[in-house]
């Protein structure tokens, strides 16, 4: 995953998203590679059928449209997230969207997937927002605030008391303007395996074998 910082977000979404402006950026003094965690209260979720659709106005030919992501989208999405240099495996995406179908969304133009993001519940008390993405070409469209004002509308009619992410510096101006608060830098370790280590498989990869 790339450098992030941990937001918050509080109620209640819906009137301060149509008047938004940067709110107080937060301030850290143990920031690590750049990584925060930000949070937000959210006030209700309104979530349509797995397949819902919506077109976005834009001024050139091609028509926007925001949906929800199925299974065959798993290599588009994957190629964003590589894109980014994140580092989501196929069974990343896989699982995400077999778990959390209504909350898997992204948006396409003439059926290529340019733009991602997640909803992923647990129970009432949280939400987590992830895998905000969109492809460089298309970037500054406002494809990830629609996204993400998808994600919060969904969460305020669920009755989701918080809302989570983890935010990069490109992405935390954003954030903020919807509501976000600055919770708490997170730090990233990582530790090299050693060359000869025999490789597991991945839980899915061990389903599907004993299946």
């Amino acid at each position: 995953f790339p450098p992030a910082r941990g937001l918050s977000h509080f109620p209640s979404f819906s009137q301060h998203f149509a008047n938004s402006t940067t709110t107080d950026s937060c301030h850290s003094n143990g920031k690590r590679n750049g990584i925060l965690r930000l949070r937000t209260q959210a006030s209700h979720c309104r979530i349509s059928s797995v397949g819902f659709e919506e077109q976005i106005p834009m001024p050139d030919s091609a028509t926007p449209i925001l949906r929800a992501l199925q299974p065959r989208d798993i290599p588009a999405a994957l190629r964003l997230s590589m894109e980014a240099n994140w580092n989501q495996t196929a069974d990343d995406w896989a699982t995400l969207i077999e778990l959390s179908p209504r909350g898997c969304m992204g948006i396409e133009i003439d059926g290529e997937l340019m733009a991602t993001a997640t909803l992923f519940c647990y129970q009432r008390r949280l939400a987590w927002i992830g895998m905000v993405l969109t492809k460089v070409s298309h970037r500054g469209l406002g494809f990830a605030r629609r996204l993400l004002a998808h994600a919060l509308t969904r969460a305020d009619e669920l009755g989701i008391e918080t809302v989570k992410l983890d935010a990069t510096d490109q992405g935390q101006p954003l954030y903020e303007k919807l509501g976000f608060r600055c919770e708490q830098p997170v730090e990233r370790w990582g530790r090299t395996a050693k060359a000869d280590a025999p490789l597991s498989p991945s839980p899915r990869e061990q389903a599907r074998a004993e299946n």
